[in-house]
């Protein structure tokens, strides 16, 4: 069991993505105020123009998602989007969120739609392969991104953030005044999805759809792989070892929308 601090509420995952059949959010801490989980406000990358977040609520409750009254979806402004609580609060302890097991992206159960043979060799000879569940987990978005409208999360993903501001998107000038450490950990993310970029490329038999995507996407200078490794480094959570072993690494639709 695991807290994150936020601005507007601390949650913590309450129930197990692998035994139970939802996974559900308690409030810790009721807290006031808004929530600072910025995407961004200038474009770095853009997979589309805008974010859509007119049809989330009625796809999030057609699919099982129950929120308590007090949980409202809010924007902050600047295309900013968010979890918040509003009056009355909920109280300790209390659920305020259950989001059904199905509607999880999860790198585990992802496994089997993919040849993973040469990507996993790629990330052990890179000494990458404790990340292979964040690998995948990146695959699986561009896989129902590639599907477009037939994509069971087609309406969570038009919801996501189109631009971000992490180090990976940062230009030289920006990095001169990261102090060293901050530095070398953006160094180490651009090794990861260097490592990434090369074994998705090398991945074979992949399904129709990602192929054509990632064939359309190279003219683009890999704007839509930036752009879902970005998603998984921002809006996911580990289960399980850290080794990558028997981890699944996993987001939640609408649970990624707390400020974690």
């Amino acid at each position: 069991m695991r807290s994150w601090p936020a601005q507007t509420v601390t949650i913590v995952a309450a129930i197990s993505i692998h035994l139970g059949r939802t996974v559900a959010f308690s409030s810790q801490q009721t807290l006031s105020g808004t929530n600072q989980c910025r995407d961004t406000e200038r474009t770095v990358l853009s997979v589309s123009n805008e974010r859509d977040m007119s049809r989330l609520s009625t796809w999030s409750e057609t699919g099982g998602v129950k929120i308590h009254p007090a949980a409202k979806l809010s924007s902050a402004g600047n295309g900013n989007w968010g979890i918040s609580l509003q009056q009355p609060y909920a109280k300790t302890g209390e659920t305020i969120m259950s989001v059904p097991n199905e509607l999880v992206l999860s790198s585990q159960r992802s496994l089997r739609e993919f040849n993973l043979q040469i990507p996993t060799e790629i990330l052990q000879a890179e000494g990458q392969s404790e990340h292979r569940p964040e690998f995948v987990l990146m695959t699986k978005l561009l896989l129902e991104k590639s599907k477009g409208e037939q994509s069971e999360w087609h309406v969570w993903l038009s919801s996501l953030p189109t631009s971000f501001n992490t180090g990976v998107c940062m230009d030289d000038v920006e990095r001169s005044y990261l102090p060293p450490m901050s530095l070398a950990q953006t160094e180490f993310m651009d090794e990861k999805y260097r490592v990434y970029t090369k074994a998705l490329r090398a991945m074979e038999d992949k399904p129709p759809s990602l192929a054509a995507l990632l064939e359309t996407d190279i003219a683009k200078g890999q704007e839509a792989v930036l752009w879902a490794f970005n998603v998984v480094y921002t809006r996911s959570w580990r289960v399980g070892g850290n080794d990558g072993s028997d981890a699944d690494s996993n987001i939640v639709p609408l649970g990624d929308m707390f400020n974690h």
